[in-house]
C-alpha cells in the first residue's frame, strides 16, 4: 500500500510538471503567433504604403504629361 502511495504522489508530480511544460509551451505558441503576425502586417503595410507610392508618381507624370501638351498646344 506504501508503494501505491508513493506511485500516486509521484504521478501527481508528474502531472503537475506536465502541466507547467504545457502552460510555458502554450505561451510561447502564442508569442511566436503574435511576432509572426506582427511580421506579416509589417510587410502588408510596407507594400500598401510602396503601391500608395508608386500610383501618386504615376499620376504626377499624367499630370506631367498632361502640361506639356497644353503648353505645346
Amino acid at each position: 500500500m506504501a508503494t501505491q502511495e508513493i506511485n500516486l504522489d509521484s504521478l501527481k508530480k508528474d502531472i503537475d510538471s506536465l502541466k507547467a511544460d504545457f502552460k510555458e509551451i502554450m505561451k510561447s505558441i502564442k508569442n511566436i503567433g503574435a511576432e509572426r503576425a506582427e511580421s506579416a502586417k509589417d510587410k502588408i503595410l510596407d507594400q500598401l504604403n510602396s503601391n500608395e507610392i508608386k500610383k501618386y508618381i504615376d499620376d504626377l507624370r499624367l499630370k506631367g504629361k498632361d502640361g506639356i501638351e497644353s503648353v505645346n498646344d
